[in-house]
């Protein structure tokens, strides 16, 4: 699964929760579509890491790209709600910083990743418990929507690490010599969706994955990538508004 996928794994569910006994995503008892639909939605900006792993298992972090794959992700997603006939604005961090936000921002992320913790631990719960969840991030949210005008915040965190051509290679002797190890890259990405009038956490899905191809390289990897976006998945995002 490309990071294509990943995207829309986590947006597709946003009314359908599955059919499993167990479950990554969560929301409020009775959640449906039209909690989102016909509202006012902005997207805040994500919390991105993206990391490079080299032969000695040492990490750097690659700032520049993540600021651009950020940017990426969130036009690409906030594009293919909107043609869905969602109502999705950007909130930027330009805007963030003229409009004065950032501390009311900062305790509302800090608020909501307390609550996703509990939310996620463990990662998958029983459908019964994780379809009742009542958790409320309160004043922060309720403040912003007021200040912001929007009545939906969408919230998106985002891991990667990316192993080198040496510590791939490495990866791969060893698995040669039957040592257990992945020679994958990993994604992590997880999606929350929260009401502004209330505070509550109405929605969130959370998915780790494996990803099978190779890259530490970043200059062409994300044409290809939002190019297999719409051409192969145009019609993924039609579930969330029907």
């Amino acid at each position: 699964m490309q990071l294509k996928n990943l995207v829309l794994y986590v947006l597709l569910v946003f009314i359908t929760s599955g059919c499993t006994k167990v479950t990554s995503v969560r929301h409020v008892s009775g959640y449906n579509k039209n909690m989102i639909a016909h509202k006012e939605i902005l997207v805040l900006p994500m919390q991105m890491e993206v990391y490079t792993l080299d032969i000695g298992n040492c990490k750097e972090r690659k700032y520049d790209y993540e600021d651009h794959l950020e940017e990426l992700l969130k036009q690409e997603i906030s594009l293919a709600m909107q043609k869905n006939g969602l109502r999705v604005k950007l909130l930027h961090k330009k805007d963030i910083r003229t409009q004065k936000l950032d501390d009311l921002v900062s305790r509302f992320r800090s608020s909501y990743n307390n609550a996703y913790t509990a939310l996620y631990t463990p990662l998958l719960w029983p459908e019964e418990k994780a379809f009742s969840i009542t958790q409320n991030i309160g004043e922060p949210v309720i403040i912003l929507g007021e200040k912001t005008g929007a009545d939906i915040f969408v919230l998106l965190n985002y891991m990667q690490m990316i192993k080198t051509n040496g510590a791939r290679t490495r990866d791969f002797l060893m698995s040669a010599l039957g040592c257990s190890v992945s020679n994958a890259d990993n994604i992590f990405m997880s999606i929350g969706i929260v009401e502004a009038k209330s505070g509550r956490i109405l929605w969130t899905n959370a998915m780790p994955q494996a990803q099978p191809f190779s890259s530490s390289i970043f200059s062409s990897r994300d044409k290809s990538e939002i190019g297999n976006f719409h051409s192969s998945n145009k019609y993924a995002f039609i579930s969330i508004i029907n």
